[in-house]
């Protein structure tokens, strides 16, 4: 097994050294699917038995995994990292840094990449973290490098305040919130952006609550939902009554924008049990 490690370590490192670097919107394995001024949004699919291209993250991100996964972690200049992850592990992940992945399972490895559009200089992280050791693992598994983005330096402020730390909202920055059929989930604030996974079995409702700031829902599961006792200057009014921004209906790994200054409640209407995560900005 200790011939294998070292075996694997090495062809990494070779590989490593052999490929080019690209940046990660040109990375064929990462797929853009939406961008605006607060966020990039990659869907991510590596076959089993291969790997990405070495690939540059200059903004701190988010992952949303798909199905479980074991895969190894190259990040340039360190040792290789294998991990295993679980359907809907949600990690933040500092930047910036390089890296390959390769998937060792015989599913293909499938996340949801968001990509936070706030320069590193401005970004703050709850978990410490240096520029010479890995990141704390409940937060991220994978290394920061000490290079910086050659744009880095000439990138605008974000468009949120990311010093945030919703203290003044209801469940703050933390905690398990039980709702009716489900539960609400804050995972983690980071560089003051909220994220939260909510489980709602079939019939399971998230009351009535109000968004000040925009948020982005991406779907673990697939997902049947409606949103009713929306108030919203965003609704429009359609035979059945007024309709929210919110599809019914998404595939796991899809994702969707969500305006800011809207209220509604949201129920499974699905006959399975429904997983998602949301990324709220102040």
């Amino acid at each position: 097994m200790k011939r294998f490690t070292l075996l694997l370590a090495a062809t990494l490192l070779a590989a490593q050294a052999a490929a080019p670097e690209v940046e990660v919107a040109a990375e064929p394995h990462h797929h853009l699917t939406f961008e605006n001024n607060y966020v990039r949004v990659f869907n991510v699919e590596v076959l089993p038995n291969s790997e990405t291209l070495m690939h540059w993250h200059r903004r701190d991100y988010v992952f949303v995994t798909l199905g479980p996964a074991e895969i190894v972690n190259q990040v340039e200049g360190k040792a290789p990292i294998t991990q295993k992850l679980a359907d809907g592990d949600t990690r933040f992940v500092p930047a910036p840094f390089a890296h390959l992945v390769r998937d060792l399972a015989t599913q293909p490895f499938r996340n949801v990449t968001i990509e936070l559009l706030c320069p590193p200089q401005h970004a703050t992280s709850n978990a410490a973290t240096s520029n010479s050791a890995t990141p704390n693992a409940a937060t991220s598994n994978a290394a920061t490098s000490e290079a910086a983005s050659p744009a880095s330096a000439a990138s605008p402020k974000p468009a949120w305040n990311t010093n945030a730390t919703w203290t003044q909202e209801p469940g703050g920055d933390r905690g398990l919130e039980i709702l009716h059929g489900g539960t609400q989930q804050i995972l983690f604030v980071q560089d003051g952006v909220r994220v939260s996974e909510f489980e709602l079995q079939p019939g399971g409702v998230v009351p009535l609550h109000h968004h000040t700031g925009p948020h982005l829902l991406v779907a673990i599961t697939d997902l049947d939902l409606r949103e009713s006792d929306i108030r919203s200057d965003v609704r429009s009014d359609a035979p059945g009554g007024p309709q929210g921004p919110m599809p019914g209906h998404f595939k796991s790994g899809d994702s969707k924008w969500l305006p800011a200054n809207y209220s509604h409640t949201i129920t499974n209407t699905g006959a399975k049990p429904a997983k998602f995560v949301t990324l709220e900005f102040p």
